[in-house]
This record gives C-alpha cells, sequence and structure tokens, in this order.
C-alpha cells in the first residue's frame, strides 16, 4: 500500500470512529481498532420508516458484501483440499464510496433527501469482524406537478392514438419522478413519431424543480422534422449470403413511408435466419431530409451449429438430445438439421405403481424461411422412434413424413398448419398386441399462439394463449380417425423485482369417428393410447406422477401363491386410460429465498386437473371387465367438477446460465380410491384374492426433480 493510500485509509478510518457514536460499549468494540485485516461479516440495511426500494436492490448499489450461505458451507469443510471460504476484507474508504452511491442511486430515482449512514456498525475485535448496518431515511419523493407535451401539431388521423399515447405514458402528475421514467417518457414520444414517418424526430425534456417541496414541473418538447421515405437501402459485411436474401427479409421498400418499427421487424427477421452474429437496422448519420437511407450492418456467423443436451426426470430418468443445424444449406437461407434424443430410463426413479418410460427418436428436416411471402416459412421433416411406455401397455416403432406451413404475424403471433403421415408397428409379446398389425395414421394440424411475454423462456410479466386443433383419418387412411381441439392459457404477473405470480389453465376434447368410435376394441385402445389426455406429472398437477390422474388399471406380469396362503406379485404397475376430455390448471407464488443466493426460488403452487372417463366398478369395487378382457370404461367427453384432483406444495427453482433445477414437494388434497393403493394390492383386490386394499397415507406426496442442460 502506496503512503498516500496508507493515509487515505487512515483518514477513513477516523472519519469512521468520529461517525459512529461510542453506544452499547459493552456489545462492541471501538472502530478505532479496525485494521487491514479486518473481514466483513454482515452487510444489513435498517429503513426508518417506509421505504420504496428492498435491501437486494440497495446491495446491487454498492461493493460492500459478506459471506453468503455457500461461504458458511466452505467454512465447515475447509479442511478438504480445494475447498477454502472466500475472503471478505473491510475497506473504509469503499465504504464512504458505497454511501455516495447509494445517494446518487436515491436521487435518480426521485428521493432529494435521502438519509443515509453507518451508525449502528459493530466491530468485534476478537475475531477482526465487522457488521456493516447501514440507516436509510429516504424522505419524501420528488412528485411531478404538472407534465406539458409539445409538439409542432398533430394531424387528425394521429389525434386519438396521440393522446391515448399521453394517458399511458409515465409521469403523469403526482407520479414520483425517475430518470428511468423520464428517459421512458421520451422514448415513447420519440418512437410514435418515428413510427409515423417522421425519422429525424427529437425529444427533450425540461423540468423545473422545487427541492423544498419535493415537486417537479415538466416540459417536453418534441421538433419532428420533415416527413420522410425511404430512399436506399445499404447493406454492409456479406460475405457468403446473397443482398437479395437480406431484401426480402425486410418489411419495407425503397419509396415506403419510414418507420422505425419496421426496423425493429427487419432487424428481428435477419437474427431469425441464425445467419448473423450482429444484425443491425438503423438510420445512419445524415441530413434531415425527406428522403433517408436505410444502413444494414451484419457479420454472419458460421452456419454450422452443433447442440448438446442433457437432463433428468424422474419418470424417464437420465435423457441426452444432439443436433446438427446446417443454416444456408444450398444457398438461400435454406436450413438443414439432423437431430437425435435418447429417454434412456437409467437413474430412473418414477413413483410408486410406475416403471420408466422409454423414447428412441431420430429426425431430419428442411426447412425454407421465405415461402411466398416474408411472414410465411415452409418446413418438411422425416422422423423415425421407438416408444416404449410400459405406463401405457405401449410399445412400438415408427416412421412418418411432416411437411408443415408457419405464418409469424407479430412477435408471439403466429400460425401454423402441418400435414403428417406415419405407420406404426407394435412391438412386444403381449396376448392381445400381438394380434395388432402395421397401422397408418394421417393428422391435419394447426396451432396459434398469441400473447405478449417479456422473456420467453422465463417469462415473469405478460400472457399467453395457444388453440390447437387436429383432424384424422381424411386423406390417405382412416385405420386412426378423429377431431381433437385443445386451448392452453396463461398469465404471468410479477409482485416485485424478485418475486411473480403465475395463473395457467387447459382445456382439451377428444371425437373418435368411423371405426375410432368403439375405443374398448384392442386394436383401437393400442392406436389412441398416444392420442387420449392424461393428467399428471412435474409440469401438470404434480402432487402426482406422470399420467396418473383418472383411471388406472392395475396390471401384473405374473401372481404366485406361497404355501403359507400369501401372494406374490411380479412386475406390479398402473396403466393409464387416459380420458376424451382434459381440464387442468395451476396458481404458483414464486418469491426469494433469504437464506440462499440470488439464483434460487422458492415456490408455493395449487394444482387441479381431472380427465373424463371413469373404471366401472362391481359392487364390491372390483374393475368390471369384457369379453376381450379389457376394463369397462365410462368415456365421457368432459370431465365432472367432482372429478378434479387438488394438489397443494412448495419448491426451489435454480436458474443457471445453462440450463434450470426444479423440485417441488406436493401433497394430494382429494386422492381417488386407487391413489392411496399399492398397485400389487390392487391386482389382488381385482382377482377376488383379497377382501380389502390398504390405505398408505404417504402415498399422499409426490416429489418431482427435473433437470435440463445445453451446451
Amino acid at each position: 500500500m502506496s503512503l498516500s493510500s496508507r493515509r487515505l485509509h487512515l483518514l477513513a478510518l477516523v472519519g469512521l470512529w468520529l461517525t459512529v457514536p461510542l453506544t452499547n460499549v459493552s456489545a462492541q468494540d471501538t472502530l478505532s481498532l479496525i485494521n487491514d485485516d479486518t473481514q466483513i461479516k454482515s452487510v444489513r440495511f435498517k429503513f426508518l420508516g417506509s421505504h420504496v426500494f428492498g435491501e437486494d436492490q440497495l446491495q446491487e448499489q454498492i461493493m460492500a458484501r459478506g459471506p453468503g450461505w455457500t461461504d458458511r458451507i466452505r467454512r465447515r469443510f475447509d479442511i478438504i483440499p480445494g475447498i477454502a471460504a472466500a475472503t471478505y476484507p473491510f475497506d473504509p474508504i469503499e465504504l464512504q464510496r458505497d454511501m455516495v452511491r447509494l445517494r446518487r442511486y436515491y436521487r435518480r430515482n426521485g428521493f432529494l433527501r435521502p438519509s443515509i449512514d453507518y451508525p449502528a456498525t459493530q466491530f468485534r475485535q476478537a475475531s477482526n469482524r465487522v457488521r456493516i448496518i447501514i440507516n436509510v431515511d429516504e424522505g419524501p419523493p420528488l412528485a411531478v406537478a404538472s407534465r406539458n407535451v409539445l409538439v409542432d401539431s398533430v394531424s387528425t388521423e394521429h389525434q386519438r392514438d396521440w393522446e391515448k399515447l399521453l394517458a399511458r405514458a409515465p409521469l403523469g402528475t403526482g407520479a414520483r419522478f425517475t430518470d428511468f421514467d423520464r428517459i421512458q417518457l421520451e422514448s415513447r414520444v420519440r418512437t410514435f413519431w418515428r413510427n409515423r414517418g417522421f425519422a429525424f424526430a427529437e425529444v427533450r425534456t425540461r423540468s423545473d424543480v422545487d427541492s423544498v417541496a419535493s415537486r417537479v414541473d415538466l416540459e417536453v418538447s418534441t421538433t419532428l422534422g420533415p416527413l420522410a421515405r425511404v430512399d436506399s437501402i445499404a447493406i454492409q459485411g456479406l460475405t457468403s449470403v446473397d443482398d437479395e436474401i437480406i431484401l426480402r427479409e425486410l418489411p419495407f421498400r425503397r419509396g415506403d413511408l419510414f418507420s422505425a418499427n419496421d426496423l425493429t421487424e427487419g432487424q428481428r427477421s435477419l437474427f431469425s435466419l441464425n445467419l448473423f452474429r450482429v444484425a443491425l437496422v438503423e438510420v445512419p448519420p445524415q441530413d434531415a431530409d425527406s428522403l433517408i437511407t436505410v444502413l444494414v450492418r451484419l457479420r454472419e456467423s458460421s452456419a454450422r451449429h452443433v447442440e448438446l443436451r442433457t437432463g433428468y426426470s424422474r419418470e424417464a430418468g437420465a435423457s441426452v438430445a444432439a443436433s446438427w443445424r446446417h443454416s444456408n444449406f444450398a444457398g438461400g437461407a435454406r436450413s438443414m438439421s439432423v437431430s437425435g434424443s435418447v429417454l434412456s430410463g437409467l437413474f430412473a426413479a418414477p413413483p410408486s405403481g410406475q416403471l420408466a418410460r422409454k423414447e428412441y427418436t431420430l429426425s431430419t428436416s428442411f426447412g425454407q424461411p421465405y415461402f411466398l411471402a416474408r411472414d410465411l416459412s415452409a418446413q418438411l421433416a422425416l422422423t423415425g422412434s421407438v416408444y416404449d411406455d410400459p405406463n401405457l401397455d405401449t410399445r412400438y416403432r415408427q416412421a412418418g413424413i411432416t411437411p408443415s406451413l408457419l405464418y409469424e404475424i407479430l412477435p408471439f403471433r403466429a400460425a401454423s398448419v402441418q400435414y403428417g403421415f406415419s405407420q406404426a408397428e407394435p412391438l412386444g409379446t403381449n396376448v392381445l398386441l400381438g394380434k395388432l398389425g402395421i397401422f397408418s395414421q394421417d393428422v391435419l394440424a394447426a396451432t396459434f399462439t398469441a400473447g405478449q411475454l417479456d422473456n420467453f423462456l422465463n417469462p415473469r410479466r405478460g400472457w399467453v394463449v395457444r388453440p390447437a386443433a387436429q383432424l384424422a383419418g381424411t386423406v390417405l387412411t382412416k385405420d386412426v380417425s378423429y377431431t381433437k381441439g385443445s386451448i392452453d392459457a396463461a398469465l404471468y404477473v410479477p409482485l416485485t423485482r424478485r418475486s411473480g405470480f403465475s395463473l395457467n389453465t387447459s382445456f382439451g376434447i377428444l371425437l373418435p369417428a368411423g371405426p375410432s368410435v368403439d375405443q374398448s376394441d384392442p386394436e383401437t385402445e393400442f392406436r389412441f393410447d398416444n392420442i387420449r389426455f392424461y393428467s399428471g406429472g412435474a409440469n401438470d398437477v404434480r402432487g402426482w406422477g406422470l399420467n396418473q390422474i383418472g383411471p388406472q388399471v392395475a396390471q401384473a406380469d405374473s401372481v404366485t401363491t406361497n404355501p403359507d396362503g400369501t401372494f406374490d406379485v411380479s412386475g406390479a404397475r398402473y396403466e393409464a386410460v387416459g380420458g376424451l376430455g382434459k381440464l387442468r390448471g395451476s396458481a404458483e407464488f414464486v418469491f426469494p429465498v433469504p437464506v440462499l443466493s440470488s439464483q434460487w426460488r422458492g415456490a408455493m403452487f395449487v394444482d387441479f386437473g381431472a380427465v373424463s372417463s371413469r373404471l366401472i366398478r362391481n359392487g364390491k369395487g372390483q374393475l368390471q371387465t369384457d369379453l376381450n378382457g379389457q376394463p369397462v370404461l365410462d368415456d365421457r367427453r368432459f370431465p365432472a367438477f367432482q372429478d378434479l384432483r387438488w394438489a397443494v406444495g412448495t419448491g426451489l427453482r435454480l436458474q443457471t446460465p445453462v440450463g434450470a433445477i426444479r423440485l417441488d414437494l406436493a401433497f394430494k388434497v382429494n386422492p381417488s380410491g386407487h391413489d392411496l393403493h399399492r398397485p400389487d394390492d390392487e391386482v389382488l383386490f381385482n382377482m377376488g384374492l383379497v377382501d380389502s386394499v390398504k390405505e398408505r397415507a404417504w402415498r399422499r406426496l409426490n416429489f418431482h426433480l427435473s433437470i435440463q442442460r445445453a451446451f
């Protein structure tokens, strides 16, 4: 440490000693004993009166840091080589700078006279650690007394939209003034006019502050400049992509009225080609004129991409997926991809009564981003898969071809239509399944997505609705015939910076047609195993395992009688029956966990769900079967309210840069009879070998763990 730095350090210590009153001397040592080796034990904030900002927001503004929960764990295991707790040296100069940072932060956010100090800071010489306690009194906020937005003139065609903008814009009368809201107000006014042809519109704000009364008068002046049209489009940075590809992705042409939204939309379209590392569509510096030049600046990325994803879920165990993609296959921004995925069943730990499912898939696809129109793209996919789910008593291999069209209207506004044709061959040695042969399936499907989300992968604010429809058995084959419709909806509401509330629900209905109407037929039952609706699982109603809500048929590979009269049941499991209709919903509150780092979130949730079918039982409660040995089913179209199953629970979320980890523990509020029965007990009861089935209270609980990771 240099001589000047030592002097500053000494002066800061003296200032600290003079600032903190010597009260409660027995509880702490004098701050004059702080030295270069002193460590920070903790940093806390104490608010005097009401406050707008939380501790986590203020902590982000300062440099002082104390050890977290991970450091406490490291300290307990620091005898292990390679594990050492981090150090947090105390710097009195940096603490003074932190006070300045906090005061500036408050002033930027509309508090002119915040009182921020650390008189309650405590020091213990024995451990040479200091506990920093920062007192915060925000004081009165700076309120907007008046807001006057000036513009040269507003034409009749823009008058109504202009009034709506002013009504919704920030910093209305009585609002707390902040620099952020001022910038937002200027940006909205500027964007409004630039979207209507005024490419050179400028906005400036003059504020008249009365610091005594904590009031501010705002005057926002707008200079529109000339109404402009696009005269030329300049493209920079291309090496292997033709200019024509770029021009066709832009939503404007020469002679069009200028719109800032068109520039943003063009930039988004260029990024969606997956060909560019940098894509900027902007107005370069030029004289304000009625004819302007638009500049497209690009930097190409590698056209070839390789991705590897791994994951884990209780029901399917470890999973792996790999893909290779060429984003400019044969030129013209056409894409080609080859991908494969494996649900291995390894290390699976499905809920009691279930077995691990397995799936192996290989596919290749070809995409054309500009198909007859800029917003319309086409794709052709070839797939092959092997599917094995003992919980549905389904095992087959399948190959198919699927051409599709996607029309993108706006972000989160897209419609797609696809037609798929596939052939499947049942596998296995089951007596009934052995009678089944290869069958074909053709499906015409349409989906639509509408919504507004702040983040597609991890939304905190907004809404989304996804209706979908399928029509099968209409063109090439009638082996499988049905009409199916569903709708999913979700709402996300942030409550604070780190907490939020979400609601989501879904409803679906399935109408078999033609030869598929008889769902009790063994062939039809097998073909519809993956078409019927199911409920339950980590992304559904979390009190139940995958597909465990609704009717379940207890099955076993074998039942043997022991000499003592007891029975051994081998391979006992529940087979989900599913239904022709489904209703599901969930409400979840996500919040920060005080003892964990900011990457962790806690969750509390309520889930509900039901499918529409019911199993018919005799007077003793045993399953009734038909002549084929199939359970008799009351297959209704709509779930009844009394069929709804409810679950409550709590969980943890860890968001990492390469994936997410979710842990949930849920409790069945109103389980059905079989939910509390082991499948082996249910098998013996349905065979008439035992008179009753013992309920297992622990089966009310269900645990979910899922891990997703991408490379």
